[in-house]
């Protein structure tokens, strides 16, 4: 398992659920679970070349009863999640990617490093935008991804 690519850790049974993550220095954190060896770590992720004297990290265990319920793992990861927002003094908001309707270009989409024929980039998403809203379609937003940016060397921003 790749701990760059690893998110929040869920192990649950019935009757529990436990919800671990680092709690801290997000960038620089990683969490580590493989099941074929029962091993599971937290800390600094493996790249990082030195670490400053005084550097801490911390990882937050968050446990939930399930006693069965059907929504049990989604209340847990919600009571993590809350746990996190109080850590830090802060509250969740309300998140209009999801409310609204939203035109991607990222990885998976039709237009993910697609043009229309003979078309550039620009031109291609002009035309959505006009066949969309022709159509009633109500996109709130639009996310472009990253062939829509200027790459420096090596593909980086």
């Amino acid at each position: 398992v790749d701990a760059l690519t690893l998110g929040p850790i869920a192990l649950f049974s019935q009757e529990c659920a436990v919800i671990m993550s680092p709690a801290s220095q997000f960038m620089s954190s990683s969490n580590f679970f493989d099941p074929a060896k029962t091993e599971l770590g937290f800390g600094v992720m493996g790249s990082v070349a030195s670490i400053p004297a005084g550097h801490s990290t911390s990882t937050i265990f968050s446990s939930w009863a399930l006693d069965g319920e059907p929504d049990g793992i989604r209340r847990a990861f919600k009571s993590w999640g809350n746990k996190l927002l109080r850590l830090f003094g802060t509250r969740r908001t309300a998140d209009v990617t999801l409310e609204n309707l939203q035109f991607s270009t990222d990885n998976g989409a039709y237009y993910y490093y697609l043009t229309e024929k003979d078309k550039s980039y620009q031109d291609t998403i002009i035309d959505v935008q006009r066949r969309t809203a022709a159509a009633g379609i109500p996109f709130r937003q639009w996310l472009m991804d990253s062939w829509w940016y200027f790459k420096g060397v090596g593909d980086g921003v």
